[in-house]
């Protein structure tokens, strides 16, 4: 693994000699299409880049790679920027980007990339996951009933949320994914009617706004990085570490307590802690236990 990073370093320093270094966000933004983000076991990035790209650009491709279908998904940029042509594609009005871990540090996932595609009972252990959703929402005013069984309404501060998608590139699962299916498909073992478990081994979901991780999160991947090598090779992109300025410059906990050693050059460790008190700082997010992530974001749909 040494070697291949240093060959990797080595040709990476080759080809941008006369060029800006490459950044998370360029790449993100280049991208063809999400799951070309994807680097194996740095998923707190891939999720930043994919958060990026959808949050700035106008449209972004969704492809589903196990069915050989792509489609292009648009969004409302906040409503973002008042984008108000949507050529009547789907309109996603919140972004957030969810860790999944537990007290134990130790999340059995099942339909991970990880894990052979043709061996669906086979499931990987992680340290922490992390992915994105996307929601659409209306008020609660103009809801109406006959919706459908996957897109039942779920009422939160007078705010309806009548669908929710995973984008997790790291799973066998379809993509963009709905997110009753995703749960079903990654934590069958956690399903209400039979819980086969140990309790401390289910997960529990940290649930970030996505603007605000693109804001705060930063990392410099020496947790990855044991023993004089890599334990996975990381991307070619420079670090992303555009939290750290707020961390050196605000006294609110974004690289103190709770939120990992600043001087470490990453707060990783702040969105992983499930078990942290509240503190009041909203861009930390909220923690959920898995039904109650599944009846926030579905409306409680099995």
């Amino acid at each position: 693994m040494k070697e291949d990073t240093t060959s990797s370093s080595s040709s990476s320093s080759s080809t941008t000699t006369n060029s800006p270094p490459l950044t998370a966000e360029t790449t993100a933004i280049r991208s063809s299409s999400d799951r070309n983000l994807r680097v194996p076991c740095y998923c707190e990035e891939n999720s930043w880049r994919i958060a990026h790209r959808h949050l700035h650009n106008n449209s972004t491709t969704d492809d589903d790679n196990s069915n050989g279908s792509s489609s292009t998904a648009r969004h409302n940029t906040n409503k973002i920027n008042n984008n108000n042509n949507l050529n009547n594609a789907e309109q996603w009005d919140e972004y957030n980007v969810v860790f999944v871990s537990n007290a134990l540090r130790c999340c059995p996932f099942f339909r991970q990339r990880a894990t052979p595609r043709d061996e669906p009972r086979e499931y990987v252990c992680w340290d922490y996951h992390v992915f994105v959703i996307r929601s659409s929402r209306r008020s609660s005013s103009s809801s109406s009933s006959g919706s459908r069984a996957n897109e039942k309404e779920s009422k939160t501060n007078n705010i309806t949320i009548t669908k929710t998608e995973v984008l997790d590139v790291d799973t066998w699962l379809p993509y963009p994914c709905m997110l009753g299916n995703y749960l079903d498909g990654s934590f069958p073992h956690a399903n209400n009617d039979r819980r086969e478990l140990d309790p401390n081994y289910l997960p529990s979901f940290r649930v970030v706004s996505a603007r605000d991780y693109l804001k705060y999160f930063y990392s410099d991947r020496m947790h990855m990085f044991e023993g004089g090598k890599w334990l996975a090779v990381p991307p070619k992109y420079e670090p992303i570490m555009n939290g750290l300025s707020f961390a050196q410059t605000d006294n609110d906990g974004i690289g103190g307590k709770g939120g990992g050693n600043s001087s470490r050059g990453s707060n990783l460790e702040m969105y992983i802690d499930m078990t942290s008190e509240p503190d009041g700082l909203e861009f930390k997010g909220r923690v959920l236990s898995l039904d109650e992530f599944r009846a926030t974001f579905t409306g409680g749909i099995a």
